[in-house]
C-alpha cells in the first residue's frame, strides 16, 4: 500500500526519482507481512523497557525468524533487546550477546540503519573512553542511511544531552517529533533538554504531556517524578516513585527512583542502603 501511494504521488507531481528514491520506495527489510509485525510487536515491547516487555520481544523476534529466516532487521532486532536487558541491570553476557547480534545485522546487511543504530547504542554502555566516537560514528551513519530512524534520534539526542550540548539536541528534537508526534521518548528528550537549561517550569509542561503518553514505563515516569521534584513538587515524585517500586521492583529505574527519594528526604541511611 505505502508503495503504491508513494509511487501515486510521484507521478500526480511529475516527479523524477534518483535510481536511490526508487530504490527506498519499494525497500521491504523483511518481505514476509507476518514477520515483519512480530518484528513491529517485538520493538512496541522493547519500549516498554521492562523484563515482562523484554521477554515478550525475545519471543515475537524468534518467531518472526522462524517464518523468514535470517534477516538483518530481526538481528538488530534481538540486539536491541539484549541492549535493553543490560540498560535494566542484567549482567555483561546481555551487552555481549548483543554485540554478537549487531555484529550479525551488519555482517547481513553493511547498509542497514538498524544495524548501525544498535552497534552504537550497545558501544554508549561499555565504559571504554574511545568508544563515544564509534557510538556518535554509528548513529550518524544510521541516519544516512535513514533520516526517520526515531531511534537514532532519541538515542542521539540522549548522548548530546547528557554531554551538555542541548542547542544539537533541539533540531533532532524537532525532527524526532514531526516524525512521529506520539513518540514519548521524543517528549521525554525535550523535557530533559529544558531541564538541563534550567527551564523546569518547561520541562514540567512536555513531562505533564509524555507521562500521559507512557502510563506504567518506567523510566517515563522517573524522569516525570525527577522533574517534579526540581519544581519543587516532592510528594508528587515521591508517590510516582513509590508506583515505580510497586509495580517494577527490579527495574533499575524504580531502584533510581528510591535512592532518589531517600536522598531528597535527606535520609542517607536508606539512601545509601539502596544503592546495589
Amino acid at each position: 500500500i505505502q508503495e503504491k501511494v508513494s509511487k501515486s504521488i510521484v507521478d500526480a507531481l511529475k516527479l523524477k526519482l534518483s535510481p536511490k528514491e526508487k530504490q527506498d520506495i519499494t525497500e521491504r527489510p523483511i518481505e514476509n507481512v507476518q514477520a515483519y509485525e512480530y518484528y513491529l510487536r517485538a520493538k512496541y515491547e522493547i519500549d516498554t523497557f521492562t523484563e515482562e516487555g523484554l521477554d515478550r520481544a525475545i519471543q515475537y523476534l524468534e518467531t518472526g525468524r522462524e517464518i523468514t529466516g535470517e534477516n538483518a532487521l530481526l538481528y538488530a532486532g534481538f540486539a536491541y533487546t539484549f541492549c535493553q536487558y543490560y540498560n535494566i541491570g542484567k549482567p555483561k553476557e546481555y551487552l555481549d550477546r548483543g554485540l554478537h547480534y549487531a555484529r550479525k545485522a551488519l555482517e547481513f546487511n553493511p547498509e542497514s540503519s538498524e544495524g548501525h543504530f544498535i552497534t552504537g547504542a550497545l558501544f554508549f554502555f561499555t565504559g571504554n573512553p574511545g568508544d563515544l566516537k564509534k557510538v556518535i560514528f554509528h548513529f550518524k551513519r544510521a541516519l544516512a542511511i535513514n533520516p526517520n530512524n526515531c531511534e537514532v534520534l532519541f538515542h542521539l539526542e540522549v548522548v548530546y544531552n547528557f554531554m551538555g550540548k542541548t542547542s544539537a539536541v533541539a533540531p533532532l528534537v524537532e525532527r524526532h517529533l514531526s516524525i512521529d508526534p506520539y513518540s514519548f521518548y521524543g517528549h521525554l528528550m525535550k523535557a530533559m533538554m529544558y531541564l538541563f537549561e534550567g527551564k523546569f517550569d518547561m520541562a514540567l509542561e512536555v513531562s505533564t504531556r509524555f507521562n500521559q503518553l507512557a502510563q506504567g514505563v518506567p523510566p517515563v515516569q522517573f524522569f516525570h517524578a525527577l522533574i517534579l521534584a526540581y519544581n519543587k513538587r516532592l510528594d508528587d515524585a515521591y508517590a510516582i516513585f513509590n508506583q515505580n517500586q510497586k509495580a517494577h521492583p527490579e527495574n533499575i529505574f524504580s531502584q533510581l527512583g528510591v535512592f532518589l527519594k531517600y536522598a531528597l528526604q535527606k535520609d542517607k541511611t536508606n539512601a545509601l542502603q539502596s544503592i546495589n
